[in-house]
């Protein structure tokens, strides 16, 4: 009986990891060909993250101090999940 609690208790804690899995920290950043900013992720992926409003406000993301200030920060990274939907098919 007290196994198959913790059994069930570690399968929602392997749950809970995987779901988290897709947030990664960011730990630098670059100019793209188009001098578009792309936050390097912990993951090894990168994602763009632009200042276009109205549609994405970012305006820490056009100078240095901004990007400093979010080195750490966790971003969704859409290639994790995107390769984790992959493999659950």
């Amino acid at each position: 009986m007290c196994f198959h609690i913790l059994a069930k208790a570690l399968s929602i804690i392997v749950k809970m990891i995987e779901e988290k899995s897709m947030q990664q920290a960011i730990i630098g950043f670059h100019l793209d060909d188009e001098q578009d900013w792309v936050a390097d992720l912990a993951c090894g992926h990168a994602q763009h993250v632009r200042h276009n409003p109205p549609w994405q406000n970012r305006p820490w993301v056009m100078t240095a101090e901004g990007r400093q200030e979010k080195l750490g920060m966790m971003l969704n990274c859409l290639k994790c999940e995107e390769n984790r939907s992959i493999s659950l098919n």
